[in-house]
């Protein structure tokens, strides 16, 4: 009959009023048709109240179940009343049929309930927002009014009644309650519900009115002790019921046809000025009640109060009138406050949108509605239809339980529908939801790159120390002695030589070549990082053995070690390993740490290019190596200290032409350290130049004793390349009083790899004070020959690896006199180095080498001794040695 589920048409939606109407008919006709007695006709007439309210009830919860928000709750109000209607029917007909006292009973409080619950259907059905005190007001009233009037209407009847007190109660209220009713469905009608639900509401209210007739009838009739089975009233209740019956299909209908409609709660200038006169209308509709009474009873009593009736009437509605006048202005001057609030919101950079608590769209600005065109998200709109895949994400959420605290809140989430990440701000008031919301993607990315900077080399990409230490606890936490972690620190090879030699950027290229060689020999669970400089580490879990580690090292070696090419340079860049296992080593990530670095130490003092397990003893070399560097800070205020003098040989003369200071230290607790264990250490710890100075000024007094043309060469480290180093040399010089010309300064290749522009200057300011400037070591460096070109040296001293010569090899012999005729050619003078036997100097002699210095002539000796050797003419030791 109702036709749930079709499509909607204009003959479907007919079909129900059609029905129900023919039925009506039908229903009236059977009576006369058959001429029933009163009895029967009662009985008939009860079970078509039945039916018609269960009908109903069917119907209005059919509509509920499909609606959404008030709507929902107003017809399920709807439904409950004529359910209750129904249960008291039942309840009545029971108590006929005991032939109990019908009245009053049970039965009464359904049907009196019955009118609460279309009060309540009503009020739900017209507002999709909180009513505001004047509606209230005017609600009030008119409840008032219609409840007096109907209470004065009935009084003649109840002052001549004979029913009993509580009898008379109940008989009074069914006329007060069920007019009040329908005067609350009357106003909402023509006040408050909006033009798209009118004309449904029209058809419940036509319902509601014939309920109200027929009660206050039946009220009445029970007042006078006049009410009969069959009266002429019954039937009002079945069209009522039916009336209700075809609003409910009706609001289907349209629900399926527009699932959204029109909610503006805007009203007419004719209603705002009929609301205003609603207390008016309460007064009138009371005095007209009172006058009609009068009538009834005869009472002039009643006639006297009408004049005065009607100028209450007349004032009051004047002083709405007024009232009405004054709430314009305010609305006025509302309005130009929202449109200053809407400028103040449009030009504001965050995006704005207002909702309503059933989430339908009440304002958005410029940014907010660009940001939602694509979901065509506009005034009016449902946010979940729009989002719909949104309703069960953080966003529902955080929106829900602001309108739940009534508190402002912010938070920030990824938006799928709009591919950004937003940052929003929530608003609530009891009716509205309020959102300042703005993209923040730029920024998110912003964060993440700060976020993988954190826990990574941005030249490499790797892991870097602070991650790598985060996952080396993780894996320690499963390491068992079956299934140890392997942790493998290594270094580059001789890295610094290439990064001076081809500056940073080539280094770096080197460390990218590196990295990306380190993660081509790992596996996938293995983790790679690079802790700083050139220094890498590696962490393999699930290692079964000790031979897959050594394999693991193994392949590293070979993947870094391979050649290759940076800004045209072919090079080859080893590495060296150690490693630790845990828990064999330990289980803590600072000691691991120390141990690898420990076993690192051991493969690179071995020779490079290998590897070394972590092994106690190792440790002992290493709390040497740190007692060294503590003793060595006060070395030089103990006077620890002490040089020892080398002679150089003049060949052509066989005479001493100097000597080189060469740096002892004598421990008390270590006894006589050799210069390659602590040299290297005063450069890491910077005490070089301290000491440096101290053995410049100690060598130039020395020499100040000797003979004038007796030398003597000091070593320089390249730590001691500053600026301040002109003023030291000038400073020692001037003290000492030995000439300029009577110091060399040797230097290595490495002082010229290391800033070399500004070092060169230093150089250059040094050979201005008038001192000799010699390249030691050369040849066992990059690009030796280079040097020669940009700096003028005056001596060249060649490496005694290129005099210690194996035998039956050629090649140091013409290395040698190579270096002897380029020396010639630049006029340098030309000083082998390490001559320690008769040969050696034979060769070195036969090759052009200008001067000799080994032990074939003298072990390093005191100064005492070197002086006494000057002195006592012992400038032809060479002669002697030779023979």
């Amino acid at each position: 009959m109702f036709g749930w589920g079709m499509a909607p048409s204009l003959i479907s939606r007919l079909i129900a009023p059609i029905a129900l109407g023919l039925g009506l008919v039908l229903f009236f006709v059977v009576p006369e048709l058959h001429d029933l007695s009163v009895i029967t006709r009662h009985w008939y007439y009860m079970a078509g109240w039945a039916i018609a309210s269960l009908l109903a009830t069917t119907a209005c919860f059919i509509t509920a179940v499909n609606s959404t928000g008030t709507d929902r709750k107003a017809w399920f109000s709807f439904g409950y009343g004529a359910l209750l209607w129904f249960a008291a029917t039942v309840c009545w007909s029971a108590l006929d049929l005991q032939r109990a006292e019908l009245f009053p009973s049970a039965a009464d409080a359904g049907y009196l309930a019955s009118a609460l619950m279309y009060i309540s259907g009503m009020y739900y059905f017209g507002f999709v927002t909180a009513i505001n005190r004047v509606q209230i007001c005017n609600f009030g009233l008119i409840l008032c009014a219609s409840s007096l009037a109907s209470g004065l209407v009935s009084f003649p009847a109840l002052a001549a009644s004979q029913q009993t007190p509580l009898a008379s109660l109940v008989a009074i209220l069914y006329p007060i309650f069920w007019s009040g009713t329908a005067a609350f469905g009357l106003v909402s009608l023509l006040l408050y519900i909006p033009l798209s639900k009118r004309c449904v509401a029209a058809i419940l209210f036509f319902g509601i009115a014939m309920l109200a007739m027929a009660n206050l009838f039946y009220g009445l009739s029970l007042l006078s002790n006049g009410y009969e089975a069959g009266a002429f009233f019954e039937p009002f209740w079945v069209i009522g019921f039916a009336v209700i019956t075809w609003g409910a299909q009706e609001q289907y209908w349209r629900m399926r046809r527009h699932p959204r409609t029109d909610l503006s709660r805007t009203q007419a200038p004719w209603q705002k000025t009929a609301e205003a006169f609603v207390p008016a209308a309460a007064a009138i509709i009371i005095l007209g009640a009172a006058v009609i009474a009068g009538l009834a009873d005869e009472g002039s009593q009643y006639l006297s109060m009408l004049p005065a009736s009607l100028a209450f009437a007349a004032i009051l509605g004047m002083r709405e009138y007024w009232a009405l006048n004054a709430e314009r202005r305010l609305t006025l001057a509302a309005e130009e406050s929202r449109e200053h609030l809407s400028s103040v919101l449009e030009s504001t950079t965050d995006n704005v949108m207002v909702f309503d608590r059933n989430w339908d769209v009440v304002y958005l600005n410029k940014g907010a509605a660009a940001f939602g065109a694509h979901r065509n998200l506009k005034v009016g709109s449902n946010l979940w239809v729009c989002y719909p895949h949104q309703g069960t994400l953080r966003f529902a959420r955080e929106y829900k339980e602001a309108m739940l605290r009534q508190k402002p809140g912010k938070f920030e989430e990824y938006s799928e529908a709009n591919q950004t990440w937003v940052e929003v701000q929530t608003f609530p008031t009891p009716g509205t939801l309020t959102l300042f919301f703005r993209d923040i993607s730029e920024r998110k990315k912003a964060d993440e790159a700060l976020a993988f900077l954190a826990h990574h080399d941005p030249l490499t990409g790797l892991d870097n120390r602070r991650r790598f230490g985060e996952l080396l606890n993780l894996a320690l936490s499963s390491a068992t002695a079956e299934r140890q972690i392997a942790v493998l620190c290594l270094d580059l090879d001789e890295f610094k030589g290439v990064n001076d030699t081809l500056g940073h950027p080539g280094g770096d290229e080197v460390l990218k070549i590196a990295a990306m060689r380190l993660r081509s020999s790992l596996g996938p669970a293995d983790i790679v990082a690079r802790l700083g400089g050139d220094e890498f580490a590696i962490i393999r879990s699930g290692i079964a053995c000790r031979e897959a580690a050594e394999q693991l090292a193994t392949d590293v070696i070979d993947a870094v070690g391979k050649p290759c090419e940076v800004g045209g340079t072919v090079l080859r860049v080893g590495t060296s390993i150690g490693i630790v296992l845990s828990p064999q080593d330990g289980v803590e990530r600072d000691e691991l740490f120390t141990k690898a670095d420990i076993a690192l130490y051991a493969a690179k003092a071995e020779g490079r290019g290998t590897f070394r397990f972590f092994e106690p003893a190792m440790a002992t070399s290493v709390k040497e190596r740190q007692s060294l560097k503590s003793d060595l800070r006060t070395a030089l205020e103990n006077q620890e200290f002490y040089l020892a003098y080398q002679p150089i040989i003049d060949l052509k003369d066989e005479r001493v032409a100097g000597f080189e200071a060469l740096l002892r230290w004598k421990n008390p607790r270590h006894g006589l350290i050799s210069p390659p264990k602590f040299i290297h250490l005063a450069e890491e710890t910077g005490e070089i130049v301290a000491i440096g100075e101290w053995v410049t000024r100690t060598a130039c007094f020395a020499a100040s004793h000797w003979p004038d043309q007796i030398k003597v060469a000091v070593n320089l480290s390249a730590v001691q390349i500053r600026p301040t180093l002109p003023l030291i040399i000038a400073s020692a010089l001037s003290d000492s009083g030995l000439s300029a010309g009577r110091l060399e300064l040797e230097v290595t290749e490495s002082v010229l790899l290391q800033d070399s522009e500004a070092n060169l200057e230093i150089l250059h300011q040094l050979r201005r004070l008038g001192v000799r400037i010699a390249m030691d070591d050369f040849g066992t460096g990059f690009s030796s020959l280079s040097y020669l070109s940009r700096f003028p040296f005056d001596k060249i001293k060649l490496d005694r690896s290129f005099i210690i010569q194996p035998a039956g090899r050629r090649e140091p012999e013409a290395i040698v006199e190579a270096m002897a005729g380029l020396g010639r050619s630049l006029g340098m003078t030309i000083t082998a180095e390490g001559v320690e036997t008769a040969a050696q100097l034979a060769m070195v002699r036969e090759k052009g080498c200008h001067e000799a210095q080994g032990y074939l002539f003298s072990s390093p000796m005191p100064a005492e001794q070197a002086l006494e050797m000057v002195w006592n003419g012992a400038a032809r030791l060479a002669r002697h040695q030779v023979a």
